[in-house]
C-alpha cells in the first residue's frame, strides 16, 4: 500500500415495508486517481428480515467508468434457484440460507452479536455460489478518524494468497470499521470507517 486515498464508500440500510429492507453501497474514486480512473460502483440488496433470518430477494451491481459492468441476481426461493442476469443469463441452484454480496455483511454482524466465533455463508456471486468462511482471531483497539474503537478481528479463510480481514466494533452493533484486502500479487488495500449514523 502506498498510503494514497483511492476512493470513498457510502452505505445505507433502510426499511421499506414490513420486514423488507434495502441495503445500498456506493463507491467512487477520489483524489489523484479519479483524474485517471473515474469509476463508480453501485450495489443494492433487497431482502426480507423475519424471525432473525435474512432472505435476499434481489441484488443489483452497476460499475461505471473505464470498466463498465451491470448484473443482477433474482432469488426464487419457492424453486430453490437464483437467476443471474448479466452478459448472459445463468440459473443456479442455491442452498437454503444463501445470501448476496451485501446481505452477508448483515449476517456477519448478526452472528457476532449472537456470540459466534466461526462463520460460513453461501454467497451468490456473478457466476457461481461461493462458500465464505470466517473466524474471529483476536481483539484490538484501532485509532480511527472517529477516535479509538475496540474491535474484533475476523479473518476470511481459504482464499489462497488473497487475504481479507474485517475489524467489527461491538459498540457499533458490530459494524465493520476497518477492512484490509491483500491481492495475489501482494498489493494491499485498506478501507477505514470515517463516520456512522444510526437512526431509530
Amino acid at each position: 500500500t502506498s498510503g494514497l486515498t483511492l476512493g470513498e464508500t457510502a452505505q445505507s440500510l433502510a426499511p421499506e415495508d414490513k420486514g423488507l429492507y434495502r441495503f445500498r453501497s456506493e463507491s467512487r474514486s477520489t483524489g489523484p486517481l479519479s483524474l485517471l480512473v473515474n469509476e463508480r460502483i453501485e450495489e443494492t440488496s433487497l431482502f426480507l428480515y423475519r424471525e432473525g433470518n435474512i432472505q435476499p430477494l434481489e441484488y443489483r451491481y452497476k460499475r461505471q467508468g473505464r470498466k463498465k459492468r451491470t448484473w443482477k441476481v433474482l432469488f426464487h426461493w419457492d424453486r430453490g434457484i437464483a437467476e443471474i442476469w448479466g452478459e448472459k443469463k445463468r440459473t443456479l441452484s442455491i442452498p437454503p440460507g444463501s445470501l448476496d454480496r451485501l446481505s452477508f455483511q448483515i449476517a456477519l454482524m448478526q452472528d457476532l452479536e449472537k456470540g459466534k466465533r466461526t462463520f460460513a455463508y453461501s454467497v451468490v456471486d456473478r457466476k457461481k455460489v461461493r462458500r465464505y468462511r470466517f473466524r474471529v482471531t483476536g481483539q484490538e483497539t484501532l485509532e480511527l478518524p472517529m477516535g479509538p474503537v475496540r474491535a474484533l478481528r475476523i479473518e476470511k479463510e481459504g482464499s489462497g494468497k488473497r487475504k481479507t480481514v474485517f475489524w467489527c466494533a461491538p459498540a457499533l452493533a458490530y459494524l465493520p470499521v476497518r477492512i484490509a484486502y491483500t491481492e495475489k500479487d501482494g498489493r494491499r488495500f485498506l478501507s477505514v470507517l470515517k463516520s456512522a449514523v444510526f437512526q431509530k
